[in-house]
């Protein structure tokens, strides 16, 4: 069985809907980052602090993401003098393709557990320019990726059809990178061939495969797939690709991830490519209050809907702002369901309904 550190998340999150459902998780209070006019390619690259968390053995572990400014331009950059961490070794698990926009929590660097007030830096250079940010354990960022026993959460549950099955997120999630060899097409033999991205396709199926084996609640997805060097006529010597795991029991769900790691790695072995698996963060759940859901119930029930009740699995704002404030969510419902796509569309008399409870939410709050 391959070696990984999976984290499992919990994620709890009250939310109603007005004649549809969607789902929602919690995420990382964001880093400010500094702000210049937008581009389409030629920007730069800012590294992101997420916050710290502290380890079983008493280490702790840094999370942390990125901003890539330019809105049409994803980059590749190799480990080395232009993706580097100090001091240490340069690679310690920092990507090395970055997708266009702000990227949460996507590695974490792990320090000992008398760091104190030393820091590291992770320098990314990107279309010439240089961008250094320090990291250190900063008291004002603790954060909790596990579940939060003290509050009682638990991983969510939520089904798209009345009485069908239950799924829970967010998810046991990796990221891995298969390694081959990179050639020209035209002169490499197949038979002598070490493509990265051949095996990653019979890993994405096998991924596929171990889900659909499972029971009903069992899901899982290649949301990812980064290759390089991403030349038509050139053999992909690398590929990067997410693995999502989600169900709606830990036990089956748990089940499946190292199944989904073993039968990756039985592939490279048989492709003989290189396999890497490197942890990828979840963070603590996000409960909405009580009384204020509660409001809001009512307020959508006073426009003639029924509210529904469900949690969530997708990142929100609101999760951010309930280390400030109590927190309640109103959702629309979307045509077909679709999320996360420029189909996603919303009846104009709902969003009315939607405007009509909000007001008399906030006026009830006000009496």
């Amino acid at each position: 069985m391959l070696s990984s550190k999976i984290f499992r998340t919990a994620t709890l999150a009250g939310v109603l809907a007005l004649g549809g459902a969607l789902v929602a998780t919690a995420q990382q209070k964001p880093e400010p980052l500094t702000m210049g006019p937008a581009r389409e390619r030629g920007a730069s690259i800012t590294p992101a602090f997420e916050g710290w968390y502290q380890n079983e053995d008493g280490s702790y572990s840094v999370l942390i993401g990125y901003f890539n400014r330019n809105s049409k331009e994803a980059l590749d950059i190799p480990i080395g003098p232009n993706n580097r961490i100090e001091p240490g070794e340069p690679d310690q698990g920092q990507p090395t393709h970055f997708e266009i926009g702000r990227q949460w929590g996507v590695f974490v660097v792990k320090v000992p557990k008398d760091y104190g007030k030393q820091k590291f830096t992770w320098t990314v250079v990107a279309n010439g320019e240089v961008q250094s940010i320090p990291f250190t354990l900063n008291p004002g960022y603790p954060i909790t990726p596990f579940e939060e026993l003290g509050m009682g959460n638990k991983p969510p549950a939520l089904a798209f059809t009345e009485g069908g099955p239950k799924v829970t997120g967010p998810p046991v999630g990796v990221a891995a990178t298969l390694t081959g060899k990179a050639g020209h097409a035209g002169t490499s033999s197949m038979a002598l061939r070490r493509d990265a991205l051949t095996a990653a396709a019979e890993a994405v199926l096998a991924v596929e495969r171990v889900a659909r084996e499972g029971p009903a609640d069992l899901v899982a997805t290649v949301g990812r797939l980064a290759v390089a060097p991403g030349a038509p006529n050139v053999i992909p010597g690398r590929v990067e690709f997410t693995i999502d795991v989600r169900a709606g029991r830990d036990e089956v769900r748990d089940a499946a991830a190292p199944r989904i790691l073993e039968a990756i790695a039985a592939i490279a072995a048989a492709r003989a490519v290189g396999l890497e698996v490197r942890e990828v963060q979840a963070l603590a759940a996000s409960p909405c209050d009580p009384a204020l859901t509660d409001r809001l119930a009512e307020a959508v029930a006073a426009t003639g809907q029924p509210p529904r009740r469900l949690v969530s699995g997708a990142g929100h704002d609101a999760m951010v702002m309930a280390a400030l404030a109590p927190t309640a969510m109103l959702f629309i419902r979307c045509a077909d369901g679709i999320s996360h796509n420029p189909l996603e569309d919303v009846i104009v008399q709902d969003v009315e309904r939607a405007l009509e409870a909000m007001l008399r939410f906030i006026e009830g709050l006000a009496a």
